[in-house]
């Protein structure tokens, strides 16, 4: 959520700081398959965690609210 930037950035700072960014994905975060890697133009291997649409509306505060049209459902957040 750090190196997402904007609203997400502002409410994550809150509870984490740069030295966990820089320590790099979780060991689970990787057998769970949610980073992405790349190789450098000098070589260097590169590997990030991904934050998934779900961990950006829990960090927002997204909630499921019924639309009173059945059971049907839309998302409120208190961020745009």
């Amino acid at each position: 959520a750090l190196m997402r930037g904007g609203i997400l950035w502002r409410l994550a700072i809150e509870n984490a700081s740069f030295q966990d960014v820089l320590a790099g994905p979780t060991t689970i975060a990787t057998i769970q398959h949610q980073c992405v890697s790349w190789v450098t133009e000098s070589g260097k291997y590169c590997v990030d965690d991904v934050l998934n649409t779900h961990e950006a509306d829990v960090i927002s505060g997204v909630y499921y609210v019924y639309t009173g049209q059945g059971t049907q459902m839309t998302t409120k957040s208190w961020w745009p």
